[in-house]
């Protein structure tokens, strides 16, 4: 049986969620797309690539997206936020350190960003603030660095809203 047209006034709980996925994959692409001190910054959205592989030549920022929750019990308000994490990986201290920094002034930004096609970010919950990892299971070569933000939370519209 195909989907009935929603009345998002009438049932507010049918409205779509945000695609966090799509949204800060979009949002660390463009933050990379010709910026010229970091010129090759892969972004990748799986947990379990072979992250040695790829930062043995490049530079990875590597992002998980948890389970959007309603940020308030009002599903008319269209607001969501995720729970996200992310670590970055290269082959050099200084430059993996580097990198951290980079993608946390960019995540800071993103409420200014305004909408996408996937929502838009609202507001930067927590602190994506970044410590530097243990290697674990993402990355158990000697010579790959990693920096991680670990739990931050991102509020965002969903498309409904900011379209």
């Amino acid at each position: 049986m195909p989907l009935i047209q929603p009345d998002y006034e009438r049932y507010p709980q049918e409205r779509p969620m945000v695609d966090f996925d799509s949204l800060v994959y979009m949002l660390l692409t463009a933050g990379f797309t010709g910026n010229p001190d970091w010129p090759d910054v892969h972004v990748l959205n799986e947990i379990d690539v072979d992250v040695d592989t790829w930062a043995s030549f490049s530079n990875i920022v590597l992002f998980h997206t948890n389970a959007p929750t309603m940020a308030t019990g009002n599903h008319s308000t269209g607001v969501w936020d995720c729970d996200i994490d992310i670590i970055v990986a290269t082959n050099d201290a200084d430059r993996s350190f580097r990198l951290a920094q980079e993608v946390y002034q960019q995540i800071m930004q993103w409420p200014r960003y305004g909408r996408t096609d996937s929502g838009r970010v609202i507001r930067i919950v927590g602190n994506p603030g970044f410590g530097k990892s243990a290697g674990g299971k993402q990355a158990t070569g000697k010579k790959v660095k990693q920096y991680s933000a670990s739990s931050f939370t991102v509020r965002a519209e969903d498309s409904l809203r900011a379209g």
